[in-house]
C-alpha cells in the first residue's frame, strides 16, 4: 500500500476536467436511534462537497439493496429527498447499495486526458499515448456503484465486510463504524468479483468545514490500508476503467464505486 497525498489546488486548477463531478450515498447520521430511520441522501459534488442533492430517481436506477438486521420495510420513494429513508427496528446494522444506470459521455482530446491523470488512471493515458490516439476525443459509458454504512444501536459490522455483487465494490475487512480516530481501515478492491490490483483509491474526510484528502494504491490482492485520523463522514472512492472491445457506442467503459460512513 503506497500513500499520496492530493495535489496542490493550483496544480489542479490547471486541468480544464477537474470540475467533473462525483455522486456518493451520504448518511444524515450511521448512528441513528433504534425505532427511527436510516436517511441517506444521494449526492453530487467534489471532494465530498455536496453541490446538489438528487430525488430518489427510477428512470436511473439499475437496481438497489437494502440489508442487515436493523432494516426494516425500505421500499424507496419516486422523487423523495432524501434519496433513501429506511425505517429501523430495535437495534442494528443496516447497509444501503446502490446502482446507477449506464450513462454516456464524450469528451475531447484534452478533457479526457486530464481526467485519466487526475483520477488515478494513467495505464489508460499511456495506452492511448501509444497508440498515438492520445490527441482524439473519446467516448465514454460509466456506471456508478455506491454504498452507506448505518446503525441503529448496537451491531457486529458484518454485513459491512460482505459483497453485495456489484462490478466494482470496495469491501471492508473489519466494521468501519467502530474505527475511532487515528485507527487503520483495510479495504479489498473487487472488480467482477476479483481482486483489482494497482487501482487508486481517494479517501475524503469532512468534519464542520474541514476536507482531508489522501490516495491509496491497492496492492497486488487488491487490498488497501486506508488511515482515518479524524472523526467525521467519510468516503473511500475509485474508477477502473477499461476499453470497451466490440462497442459501437463507447471506446471505453468505466466503473465508479464508493463507500460511505460516519466516524465519531
Amino acid at each position: 500500500m503506497v500513500k499520496r497525498w492530493a495535489l496542490p489546488a493550483v496544480l489542479l486548477l490547471m486541468s480544464p476536467f477537474v470540475s467533473a463531478h462525483d455522486y456518493w450515498l451520504e448518511p444524515k447520521s450511521s448512528f441513528p436511534s433504534p425505532g427511527t430511520h436510516f436517511d441517506v441522501s444521494l449526492f453530487v459534488g467534489m471532494d465530498l462537497t455536496p453541490e446538489k442533492e438528487h430525488p430518489y430517481q427510477t428512470e436511473r436506477v439499475e437496481s438497489y439493496v437494502v440489508k442487515g438486521s436493523g432494516a426494516t420495510d425500505a421500499k424507496p420513494v419516486e422523487g423523495r429527498k432524501p434519496a433513501f429513508s429506511v425505517p429501523l427496528g430495535k437495534s442494528g446494522d443496516v447497509l444501503v447499495a446502490l446502482v446507477r444506470k449506464v450513462a454516456h459521455i464524450e469528451l475531447t482530446a484534452e478533457e479526457f486526458n486530464d481526467y485519466l491523470a487526475h483520477e488515478g488512471l494513467p495505464h489508460i493515458l499511456q495506452a492511448r499515448q501509444n497508440a498515438g490516439i492520445a490527441g482524439k476525443p473519446a467516448r465514454e459509458k460509466y456506471t456508478r456503484y455506491l454504498k452507506a454504512f448505518g446503525r441503529a444501536g448496537s451491531g457486529d459490522g458484518q454485513v459491512f465486510t460482505e459483497p453485495v455483487g456489484h462490478t466494482l465494490e470496495i469491501v471492508p475487512a473489519k466494521d468501519p463504524l467502530s474505527l475511532k480516530a487515528g485507527e487503520v481501515l483495510q479495504v479489498k478492491v473487487l472488480f467482477e468479483g476479483k481482486p483489482l490490483a494497482g487501482g487508486t483509491l481517494f479517501a475524503y474526510g469532512r468534519a464542520g468545514k474541514e476536507i482531508r484528502k489522501a490516495t491509496y494504491s491497492c496492492g497486488e490482492d487488491g487490498t488497501a490500508e486506508i488511515r482515518i485520523p479524524g472523526p467525521g463522514i467519510w468516503s473511500i472512492r475509485l474508477i477502473h476503467m477499461r476499453e470497451c472491445v466490440g462497442c459501437k457506442d463507447a471506446d471505453y467503459e468505466s466503473f465508479w464505486t464508493g463507500i460511505t460512513f460516519e466516524v465519531r
